[in-house]
């Protein structure tokens, strides 16, 4: 096993269910589809729930979109993370699937091939795929930010599993665009097995070593998605500026002891980087 991936198949139990306007539970049995995908602490990967909200807040006070997230409690005291699908519409009280493909599907690649360095998509190819089917420059150009500005987040916050099926896209009809981002997490408060270093789920800059990857790698990378090298550098630097704080803010809405180690690891990191 590769440091730092968690979401290999069965790592990680999760539901479907449809949410009442009232905040009850049901499966549909009929044509409605599932609105919510609810994932439980798990022994396997001990406070990962926490991680993943607390993670998603700090990206989404960052600037970036995430899927509606929050974290629950059941009535038997288990911890649930939910997020609200982004494929799932309402229209006068009906619900609707709205088509979505994660970049593995887009480019026809199998799922066990998530990885790049198992034969998945590059960062490059995913760049591709963005400028040859979004034809709108405005919404192209926002895409291309938007994935950019994920990956700085991406090293920021040391998330060693942020591979092409975590990224998506939604189609309607013509309208292709990046569809908020879901399953972040922080590898930086668990340690690794020999202090083997953490490795990026795609090459940036031709680096695939996490600790490796700074401004030179995002520069190269800026290339692929049409950003000029100025913006690039700026856009980089405030990620990685003010990941910190951000992680120190969406920790202190969770009322568990892991968000705050969360938060420190992902701080003593920034401050060994030298971005904080």
């Amino acid at each position: 096993m590769v440091v730092g991936r968690w979401s290999l198949a069965g790592a990680q139990s999760k539901v479907a269910l449809f949410r009442f306007p009232d905040g009850s539970w049901g499966v549909p049995r009929d044509s409605t589809p599932t609105t919510h995908i609810l994932k439980p602490a798990v022994a396997a990967l001990p406070d990962h729930d926490v991680n993943e909200y607390v993670s998603m807040a700090a990206a989404r006070m960052l600037g970036l979109d995430v899927a509606d997230h929050e974290l629950l409690r059941t009535a038997r005291g288990t911890r649930v993370f939910v997020t609200r699908r982004f494929d799932r519409v309402e229209r006068d009280g009906v619900w609707h699937r709205l088509h979505q493909e994660d970049f593995c599907q887009a480019m026809s690649v199998d799922p066990s091939r998530k990885y790049q360095d198992q034969g998945g998509p590059s960062v490059r190819q995913i760049a591709r795929v963005v400028a040859e089917n979004i034809s709108d420059h405005h919404t192209r150009s926002a895409t291309q930010r938007a994935l950019f500005d994920a990956l700085e987040f991406t090293v920021a916050c040391q998330n060693a599993d942020a591979h092409a099926k975590n990224y998506s896209l939604t189609l309607n009809g013509s309208d292709v665009r990046l569809a908020p981002l879901y399953d972040l997490g922080s590898h930086s408060p668990y340690p690794t097995r020999g202090g083997a270093p953490l490795r990026s789920a795609m090459s940036i800059g031709d680096e695939y070593a996490l600790d490796s990857i700074g401004e030179p790698q995002f520069r190269d990378a800026a290339r692929s998605f049409a950003i000029p090298a100025d913006e690039a550098v700026d856009r980089y630097r405030r990620i990685v500026g003010g990941v910190a704080e951000a992680f120190e803010a969406a920790a202190a809405q969770v009322d568990e002891p892991f968000a705050a180690t969360l938060s420190e690891s992902v701080a003593a990191n920034a401050s060994r980087r030298g971005w904080s």
